[in-house]
């Protein structure tokens, strides 16, 4: 399989700016795609929430401390939803003229990342994480699978009505 370029889609940070073992294992399945050489770039999406860090910026700096090169790397630190780190990754993708991205998130989340990329028109393939929860606890796990329902209905809406030319 390959790729003009890989996106991680970020997720909450500690407050004290460390990753959670969630993101980490995002960032790691990210890095061993791009030394398996399926593709040469990588977009880390994700912007400042409860910490004073970027998701993004943290995760580079994850990739780099796992051998990928910093130039081959690009970050969206604006991003505060899944909305927007699909419509900043697909700007990035038309700016660079990218056809083709595989897509790194965890498995609950990858059907209406998808989705949302494919309904603009872009050309995805999704990979899960494959190590699981991490250190996240069980009911949490739970409610993040059950929350992809609505949320999935709210981007389907969103789509159909928002003005993306604003991102």
């Amino acid at each position: 399989m390959y790729a003009d370029v890989i996106i991680v889609l970020g997720v909450k940070i500690m407050p004290s700016g460390l990753p959670t073992q969630q993101l980490t294992n995002r960032v790691i399945t990210s890095v061993n795609l791009y030394n398996s050489g399926c593709a040469k770039y990588i977009i880390m999406t994700g912007g400042i929430g409860q910490s004073v860090i970027s998701e993004a910026k943290i995760m580079k700096t994850i990739a780099v401390e796992y051998g990928v090169p910093k130039n081959n790397i690009i970050t969206d630190e604006l991003s505060l939803n899944t909305f927007e780190n699909v419509v900043n990754s697909i700007y990035l993708m038309d700016k660079y003229k990218w056809q083709h991205a595989i897509l790194v998130s965890d498995s609950f989340h990858l059907t209406r990342s998808t989705l949302l990329f494919r309904a603009f028109g872009k050309s995805i393939t999704a990979i899960a994480q494959d190590k699981g929860r991490g250190n996240t606890k069980k009911w949490i796990w739970y409610y993040y699978h059950l929350r992809e329902i609505p949320a999935t209905l709210w981007y389907f809406i969103k789509f159909l009505f928002h003005n993306v030319k604003r991102y």
